[in-house]
């Protein structure tokens, strides 16, 4: 498979169109029972934009071997094909962390042109690792980006306490220049850490900024 791949590349590189005999190889492999042998040949083909190879990757990535799933999660990727990406979305919920962490970086390079999307894919993850990877996307964005408030707000309602002490970290530097209204997004929230958290942040900067210590009390009350 190696050396066809390197001379079907060579081929589409000089500007040689590829016909059903160059691809021989590629389909017998991905039609191979053999899961690492027909990964490689999906792949393969995924990377010529073959759209042939979805319906073998579709299958391949509900794979018992994790490295079958993570590399599945990588041909995806080469595919650029809607349907691909929703099942790297799928896989952001894989039981095994490397897969996750492969499908999510495919997420980002497909999503490269609205980069807010992969935030928010991540950040709809069941699992902490990937929400966390979302979150930080998120940071990276900045407050400016369309949509990228709701979805911190989102954050700072997560199940986790990891997820939700970096949101809120990101809504104080978001605000730094208004810290009573992270105060007071941080009181709204379900959790009484992002309270306690907001509290303990504005008792350290200069009294100036601080709100009334009535206020607060009203909104604990």
């Amino acid at each position: 498979l190696a050396a066809s791949r390197e001379q079907l590349f060579g081929k589409t590189a000089a500007g040689t169109a590829l016909t059903e005999a160059d691809l021989e190889p590629l389909l017998a492999a991905m039609a191979c029972r053999m899961p690492d042998t027909a990964v490689r040949g999906a792949r393969v083909l995924a990377q010529l934009g073959d759209g042939r190879a979805l319906g073998a990757l579709l299958q391949l990535s509900r794979e018992d071997d994790a490295a079958i799933r993570r590399e599945t999660a990588t041909a995806l990727q080469a595919l650029q094909d809607p349907r691909a990406r929703e099942r790297l979305v799928w896989m952001l919920d894989d039981a095994d962390g490397d897969v996750r962490a492969a499908a999510l970086a495919a997420v980002v390079a497909l999503d490269s042109g609205a980069p807010l999307s992969a935030a928010e894919a991540a950040l709809r993850s069941g699992h902490e690792d990937v929400r966390v990877r979302g979150l930080d996307r998120l940071v990276k964005l900045g407050a400016k980006a369309e949509g990228a408030e709701g979805l911190l707000g989102d954050a700072l309602e997560d199940e986790s306490a990891k997820v939700r002490g970096e949101a809120f970290r990101t809504l104080w530097a978001w605000n730094d220049q208004e810290p009573v209204k992270a105060l007071d997004r941080a009181l709204a929230g379900r959790f009484p850490d992002l309270g306690t958290r907001a509290v303990d942040v504005l008792a350290r900067e200069p009294s100036g900024e601080r709100p009334p210590p009535g206020a607060m009390m009203c909104r604990w009350g």
